[in-house]
């Protein structure tokens, strides 16, 4: 056998270390990727999912403690940027609102238009929406924090949250304003891991944001869940205990030459150099990359936007729900806010189609199609326009969605930002309509400005304009409640009140139904359980369930258990996603001794507040004065 000191030792050396490197590697690498690793709904990685939200306290804070600015991540946009150091679990930002887009898909699928929300927007299931459609396609436009907020799977440091549900105590029966407002806000976000001062703050999109965009992203594009597999290898590479020279030769010979030669992602996610290795197998990959995504805190002054001076609370306009509330001193002529801008050159986006099943002569199957236009979707009343034009701008400002409508009191306007990186005036001065119907790349921004000096939680207020303060007045004269509208009791507040009160069987059913808008649910989980154990289930925001029949009703030691039958969507209709309704085709499965904390009520698609034929729709006014005349196509706007 050769001397490991002679040259040909060296090399035999060096082989057998290498072939056991690739052995770790292969076998980190085929565990990475047995799994689809995504940060929806029902998710398992715990790194993704943060603990329910809680409101927002109340309180003032001296200095800006979060600035909008230049992501640290080449040809992103936008990022957000913490001024001071953050702990695990400190809540980031004040909590923005979400806006559910009812079947956007389906009605645009043959179009040529771009989706402008496309690349913004967060899966209905994940942000608890799916009881607002019978179809799977719901989308989550949540225009604040989420829609600025980037991905660096190598920072991730906060969790993945999902926003709180309620009405802010309207209801359909009394209150105009039902409706006219989304019920899904205070959307908080947690931090995940320490983030120092002037660092970036990153979320998981999701593997499949990556993997659906190969132009962009090829197969060494390191993935969330391909880091800690990476830091696994080096920690495999630095236990070898070789002689310092070995060890860097074997690192910049072998592992950095197949990293740039192979589609490996978790070999993407290694370091490019021996010497970046050794710190990173040290103090961690991620510490490699945090100076790049660190900015300070003179150049966030300078070029960054301060954008928690608002936070949200129940308004003092009671139809408004809920409201923007100073956290600090404000300035008269100070910019509280700057929002970047979505723009729709036209109103597709916004509407909502009343749809219907037909048969499609192709496969035979029932497919939706669109019957026309039964309203406008929520997010309308979230967008700016004029009277006289069909472009429409949707501000995705960290607090701006929720200030409120008041002529008396206005102490804010909005004026086109002004020294900012996301805004283009050229645009604003010389463009035109055409210019913004196929590109919908975010190219505009506002500033919000204080009329005058505001003190710590006054509440904010904008002019809508003449246009809307005529068409809510129209509404409040004319509005009535829908029919049955006395009767009507949101779910949730059905399961909080009602959760140890026996359910009704099928049986009992045919005598005493239930109101025609709710829905029997169970709790997902219980399709993979063969055998029942007690103990109680938790719904989590984001839980809708599966469909149920109450068969049997015992009662034993004093709790009620229930035989019931749960609906499992078949492995094609899992395959569908485009159908009128998902739940046509399931397969029903037998389940006894199912406790009555498994089984919870949920309104029945389309039967929300937000769906009600009499919300008020309308958008918000953008002042003559700075509105260009070459967007003016119309004499009056729609939606009206």
């Amino acid at each position: 056998m050769a001397a490991l000191s002679s040259p040909r030792g060296r090399f035999i050396q060096r082989m057998y270390l290498l072939a056991i490197f690739i052995f770790l590697t292969l076998v980190s690498a085929s565990s990475a990727d047995s799994s689809d690793h995504t940060c929806d709904a029902g998710s398992s990685p715990g790194e993704c999912i943060a603990p329910s939200p809680v409101q927002t306290p109340n309180k003032t804070y001296p200095e800006c403690g979060l600035y909008m600015a230049q992501s640290t991540i080449p040809n992103a946009g936008l990022g957000i940027f913490t001024s001071i150091p953050i702990k695990p679990m400190d809540i980031i930002g004040k909590g923005d609102v979400c806006l559910p887009q009812v079947n956007g898909k389906l009605y645009t699928s043959g179009s040529t238009l771009n989706n402008p929300f496309e690349a913004y927007q967060w899966t209905g299931q994940s942000m608890g929406m799916s009881r607002e459609s019978s179809t799977k396609d719901v989308e989550a436009i949540c225009p604040g924090l989420d829609c600025v907020v980037n991905c660096n799977p190598a920072l991730i440091n906060t969790y993945k949250s999902s926003p709180l549900y309620d009405y802010a105590g309207l209801h359909r029966a009394q209150d105009p304003g039902a409706g006219s407002f989304t019920p899904y806000h205070n959307g908080t976000t947690y931090a995940s891991k320490d983030i120092p001062a002037g660092g970036e703050i990153f979320k998981y999109y999701g593997d499949g944001w990556f993997t659906s965009r190969p132009e962009m992203f090829d197969d060494s594009f390191p993935l969330y869940h391909d880091y800690p597999d990476a830091q696994f290898l080096l920690g495999n590479w630095t236990a070898m205990k070789l002689p310092e020279h070995i060890q860097q030769e074997l690192y910049e010979d072998f592992v950095v030459v197949w990293k740039n030669s192979s589609a490996s992602r978790v070999m993407g996610a290694m370091p490019g150099n021996a010497e970046d290795a050794l710190a990173a197998a040290k103090d961690g990959i991620a510490a490699l990359h945090q100076p790049a995504a660190t900015r300070s805190l003179e150049w966030l002054n300078e070029n960054g936007r301060c954008i928690d001076n608002i936070q949200p609370g129940y308004s003092s306009l009671r139809q408004a729900g809920r409201g923007a509330f100073a956290t600090r001193s404000l300035s008269a002529d100070q910019i509280i806010a700057t929002s970047p801008l979505h723009h729709l050159a036209r109103t597709t986006f916004l509407e909502m189609y009343e749809l219907q099943e037909s048969r499609d002569p192709a496969s035979g199957g029932l497919i939706p199609v669109v019957a026309g236009v039964k309203g406008f979707q929520i997010l309308v009343n979230y967008c700016f326009t004029h009277p006289e034009s069909t472009m429409f701008v949707c501000p995705y400002g960290s607090g701006v969605n929720y200030i409120n409508h008041n002529q008396t009191l206005a102490n804010v306007r909005i004026q086109w930002a002004e020294d900012f990186v996301a805004h283009n005036q050229t645009l604003v001065e010389q463009g035109s309509l055409e210019d913004f119907v196929f590109d919908t790349k975010p190219v505009l921004s506002f500033d919000y400005v204080a009329l005058r000096d505001i003190a710590p939680g006054e509440e904010l207020f904008l002019d809508y304009g003449d246009s809307f303060e005529e068409a809510w007045k129209s509404h409040v004269r004319n509005w009535k409640p829908v029919q049955d509208a006395e009767n009507y009791m949101e779910s949730m507040g059905i399961n909080v009140r009602y959760y140890k009160v026996p359910i009704r069987t099928a049986a009992e059913e045919l005598t005493g139904p239930y109101p025609d808008y709710l829905q029997i649910r169970v709790h997902a989980s219980l399709a993979d359980l063969e055998f029942l154990v007690p103990g109680n289930f938790t719904w989590a925001i984001v839980d809708y369930g599966l469909p149920a029949r109450i068969l049997e009703r015992f009662l034993t030691e004093n709790e009620h258990y229930y035989t019931i039958e749960l609906g499992v969507p078949s492995t094609e209709a899992h395959k569908v996603q485009d159908t009128l309704n998902t739940e046509t085709d399931l397969n029903w499965i037998r389940k006894e001794k199912v406790p009555r904390s498994a089984i919870a009520f949920f309104d029945k698609p389309g039967q929300t507040d937000i769906h009600l034929r009499n919300a008020f729709r309308r958008f918000i006014g953008i002042p003559s004065e700075i509105f260009p005349e070459k967007w003016k196509n119309i004499n009056e706007a729609s939606p009206a």
